[in-house]
């Protein structure tokens, strides 16, 4: 079991500096968290792969606050299976070579995990092509209009692009 998970979300808690655009303070706070984006993020001897890092710190996903009924764009909150989740991406891509498939039950927001996955490849891959396909066309939709809806959420920061 994890404790004080709110510590790999340091932007969250903390939000993005207030450093006047271009100082050498804001550089130095974007370049950090474009690094920790990309090679993951360690507190005490827990560490998150850089995918993880983005999803918690700058993807929102559509779900329901603690204590609401209703659902809004918040912040993903960490969990043992998302942490479990991208270890095993990273181990899959990065060490083994290979792709992966996860067999899962319906409504664990693995959509909401794949389309801020596509939202990293476009913000941190040049040229990347990503391709969301799913049993049904409904499905693939539903993920790819995540992705879009994540990529409008980060304007206003420096992982914001523009899109055709």
């Amino acid at each position: 079991m994890f404790v004080n998970t709110r510590l790999f979300s340091p932007v969250v808690v903390e939000g993005v500096t207030q450093a006047p655009r271009g100082t050498w303070e804001w550089v130095q706070w974007w370049s950090e968290q474009h690094r920790r984006c990309n090679e993951g993020y360690t507190v005490g001897d827990v560490s998150i792969t850089g995918p993880h890092y983005w999803y918690l710190n700058f993807w929102k996903i559509r779900a329901k606050e603690r204590n609401s009924s209703r659902k809004r764009l918040i912040h993903p909150r960490f969990t043992d299976l998302d942490h479990h989740f991208f270890h095993t991406l990273h181990r899959a891509r990065n060490i083994e070579k290979k792709d992966l498939a996860v067999r899962k039950a319906r409504q664990m927001g693995f959509s909401n995990k794949y389309g801020a996955i596509g939202g990293h490849e476009f913000s941190f891959e040049p040229d990347s092509q990503t391709v969301v396909v799913a049993g049904e066309e409904k499905f693939a939709k539903n993920t790819f209009n995540m992705i879009r809806q994540g990529l409008n959420e980060l304007s206003g920061s420096e992982f914001y692009k523009n899109k055709l």
